[in-house]
């Protein structure tokens, strides 16, 4: 019953957020049944000026709490001080950290929860164009301090 109450949460998100094009969704495979632990979206920066950490704070001021569950294995502190990673050794691990969110996906979500997410995900779109179009428009920065 958790999984496909969470694939019910997930098909609501992919429906309301698949017009929009800053937002890479999860993938579907046909054949797969996915059980959504997580429900990432990763910020596609060629789309949007929207920086993942602006995104998450407006998000919280909109009262939805949000995750950065991929750290990349080469700046955990074993790595990095041991092995000598650095971030720029590894573009494509940083561009996807720099821009992977987990939105909520529980079971215990309400349809109501669910749909609080979808209104303050589109208005932090929405505004975030706003922003790109309008040197007057508010800041997304200022509104989510």
């Amino acid at each position: 019953s958790f999984n496909s109450r969470r694939r019910e949460i997930a098909a609501r998100y992919t429906d309301a957020f698949s017009n929009f094009p800053e937002l890479r969704l999860p993938e579907t495979v046909p054949g797969c049944n996915h059980t959504y632990h997580l429900y990432a979206v990763q910020i596609r920066r060629e789309a949007t000026h929207l920086e993942r950490d602006t995104f998450i704070a407006a998000l919280k001021k909109a009262r939805i709490g949000t995750s950065v569950h991929f750290i990349p294995v080469h700046r955990h502190p074993f790595y990095s001080q041991n092995l000598g990673y650095t971030p720029s050794m590894f573009p494509v691990a940083e561009r996807r950290y720099h821009g992977l969110v987990s939105l909520p996906c529980y079971p215990a979500m309400s349809d109501r929860d669910v749909q609080d997410v979808i209104d303050a995900v589109g208005a932090v779109i929405h505004a975030s164009r706003q922003e790109a179009e309008s040197p007057v428009a508010p800041s997304l920065t200022l509104a989510a301090a």
